[in-house]
Parts: structure tokens; C-alpha cells; sequence
């Protein structure tokens, strides 16, 4: 009698460990970071889409931009939810001076991006192929591959899909330094687009000389004759809350030494006129 009651208490207390004790011994699967899967590249970026639009659904009426229902907040957020893609998080992107460059999207569902596919092969021919363990769908026409994991996904242009994939697809022990450079300036942190490039370390003066990678046109000049542009930039950046930078009636800036315009950092920028018939 005691035996049996001894066997119970005993299984009992098995039990009991089984249940309660080994689920906490069990070591914890790490979180997933997505940030350690991101290339090194040329020029990396990071944007929060919902609030970019947030801050530019202005613009989109200010500059009568087509189509601007497909660029507003709520109709982004209704695709994201329908295709499983966590705009709640940053979507990152990179480019390289060679001329490739691609985005990494952090999903909620990869399983709703299926619908994708079947949507772009109406309007292109797909191919699709096997690497590694990824399914890996490319737009030949367009050398433009796509492929998908459990938590992200990768939209990716050019000519060197193999060496991307590696990395892309090999965690890395730490942030590839192109990104950490970016992500750890404390000046980003609230920022809705920032991006970083790493070839260029130039001083006041180069800058001022303009020695830097690109163009910068601006409102006023024979890319843009237009000086309305920059209630367009004035908008869009804060430029007076932010720089105490301000614009006459006329559009003209004050101090009167401050200059403006937009940057193009591709090598093979040029300078151009929208009045010159030949270009």
C-alpha cells in the first residue's frame, strides 16, 4: 500500500518537474534582428514609411502629384496589412556605386506575399529558381530578384545577386559597419528617412567646392527655373523651425549667404536644363 503511494507521490513530483522546472532550463531562441542580416554597401538607408507619408500627404496635394491616392497613408497601410509587410518597423534599403542596389522589408506574414507573385507574372514573365533553401522569383526583362524568408523579404536590382544573397542570407555576430555608422547617430533616431554614404570624408571646404560625389541643383538655377521648389523644401525638412532659415515674398533666402537645393550623389549625375530643347 505505502509502495503504491510512494510510486504516485514520486510520478507525481516527475511530473511536476517536467511541467514547471524544464521549460524554464530550456534556453531562450534568441530574437530575431534584422539589422544583422543587412549588406555592406556604398550608400545604405532606412525609411518608416507610414510616417514619411504621414508628413508628405501636404506635398503630394501642394505639388498636384498624379496618382496621389496611391501614395497616401491609409491606402499604404491597407496594402501592407493585405500582403503581410510590417511598416510598423523601418524598411531598409542599399546601393552601391557599381550601380545595384535593392530594399529588405520586414514581414508580419510571408505567407500573404504569394498573392504577389501571381499579380506581377499578369504584367511581366517570371522566372523562378531554387538557392540554397530560398525561392528566388526574378523579372528578367528588368534583372530585378525578389525572395522571401519567414521574417523579411528582399526586393534586389542588378548584376550581382549572388554575392548579395550571401549576405543577406548569413547572419551576421554584429551590425556591418556601413550600418551601424547609420544607425547608432543619435541625430537619425527620430528621422523618418536618413541615409548614409561611406566613401566620401570631406571637410567644410570640399564641400564648398562642391568635390562630392553628384549634383546639386536648386530653385532658381536651369534645372529647376521654378523658386516656388522651395516652398516644396521648406515644407518637407522644416527648414526655418529647423536651421532658422527663412524666405522672403520673393522666395529669396535669409541670411542672405544660405543656399538650398537637392542632392544627387550618383557619379554620373550631370547638371542639366529644362530649357535646353536637347536634353
Amino acid at each position: 500500500m505505502y509502495k503504491k503511494i510512494s510510486l504516485i507521490v514520486l510520478l507525481a513530483v516527475l511530473l511536476i518537474l517536467l511541467l514547471y522546472i524544464k521549460p524554464f532550463k530550456e534556453p531562450e531562441k534568441p530574437n530575431f534582428k534584422i539589422e544583422l542580416i543587412l549588406p555592406e554597401a556604398d550608400i545604405v538607408g532606412a525609411i518608416q514609411v507610414l510616417d514619411l507619408l504621414k508628413e508628405t500627404s501636404e506635398l503630394l496635394v501642394f505639388n498636384d502629384v498624379k496618382s496621389r491616392q496611391f501614395l497616401t497613408y491609409e491606402f499604404t497601410l491597407s496594402m501592407a496589412k493585405k500582403y503581410g509587410i510590417d511598416l510598423q518597423s523601418n524598411i531598409y534599403l542599399f546601393a552601391n556605386d557599381r550601380g545595384d542596389f535593392g530594399f529588405v522589408i520586414p514581414l508580419l506574414k510571408s505567407s500573404k506575399l504569394e498573392n504577389v507573385f501571381d499579380r506581377v507574372g499578369m504584367d511581366f514573365e517570371v522566372t523562378d529558381t531554387l538557392i540554397g533553401k530560398d525561392r528566388v522569383y526574378k523579372i528578367d526583362e528588368e534583372e530585378l530578384f525578389f525572395f522571401k524568408r519567414k521574417k523579411y523579404a528582399v526586393i534586389y536590382k542588378g548584376d550581382y545577386f549572388s554575392e548579395m544573397h550571401k549576405q543577406l542570407t548569413n547572419k551576421s555576430r554584429v551590425i556591418r559597419k556601413s550600418w551601424k555608422t547609420l544607425l547608432s547617430n543619435p541625430y537619425f533616431k527620430n528621422e523618418h528617412l536618413v541615409m548614409y554614404a561611406k566613401n566620401e570624408k570631406l571637410n567644410d571646404t570640399d564641400l564648398v567646392n562642391e568635390k562630392y560625389n553628384g549634383i546639386r541643383p536648386a530653385p532658381g538655377y536651369p534645372a529647376c527655373p521654378d523658386h516656388k521648389e522651395k516652398d516644396t523644401i521648406w515644407k518637407l525638412l522644416d527648414v526655418k523651425k529647423n536651421t532658422q532659415i527663412s524666405l522672403t515674398e520673393n522666395r529669396a533666402m535669409y541670411p542672405a549667404a544660405s543656399v538650398s537645393g537637392w542632392y544627387f550623389s550618383h557619379p554620373k549625375s550631370r547638371y542639366f536644363s529644362v530649357l535646353n530643347k536637347d536634353i
